[in-house]
């Protein structure tokens, strides 16, 4: 189980590293405001629309979907050959894209562009980093089903986590219930 979550922390850090900046954390978690939470679900699920916008359709999100935020690192198109797995990535790549966009329409002028992220190579630098080698070949979700659904999972589960640790820290019982679906 701890190497569940220290898999999913690296691979949050690889994925965001791109954008980091430790000096811009705020100490004191009482100063967070509902839209800051709320800000950093939208960075979530641009990161996971990003992945799939890219696996499915071969590119980022619109600069109107980012607010014209940077395209991410290593976008490509992913290797689908089962029609089925495919069909799904479609519908979930829908769904975060809608995700997005409600994220965004909800905050209002309160939200953030979407970050810089790398969905390329940080696969293989968040498994380098956890087992303390180097794959090789490297990991690539692009580069078949059972890779693409193997680079899945481990959105899913970074997004899960993320989203259970942050429940708690709302002001707003009922931006709570509604975060927690």
């Amino acid at each position: 189980m701890k190497v569940a979550y220290a898999f999913a922390l690296v691979a949050l850090l690889a994925f965001a590293a791109p954008v980091a900046n430790a000096r811009s954390l705020k100490q004191d978690s009482s100063s967070i405001t509902d839209a800051d939470i709320l800000n950093f679900a939208l960075n979530l699920e641009c990161l996971e629309a990003q992945f799939y916008s890219c696996a499915v359709y071969g590119q980022p999100l619109s600069a109107e979907l980012t607010a014209n935020g940077p395209a991410p690192i290593g976008c490509q198109s992913a290797n689908f050959t089962n029609d089925d797995i495919y069909s799904i990535a479609m519908d979930v790549a829908n769904n975060e894209i809608a995700h997005v966009n409600y994220l965004r329409t909800a905050l209002g002028n309160y939200s953030v562009q979407c970050p810089l992220v790398n969905i390329g190579s940080a696969f293989s630098d968040a498994a380098n980093a956890v087992l303390n080698t180097t794959l090789s070949p490297s990991f690539s979700p692009y580069v078949n089903d059972l890779y693409f659904l193997h680079g899945a999972f481990i959105f899913e589960d970074v997004g899960v986590t993320a989203y259970k640790g942050a429940l708690t820290s709302f002001q707003s019982k009922d931006i709570m219930l509604a975060a927690a679906g």
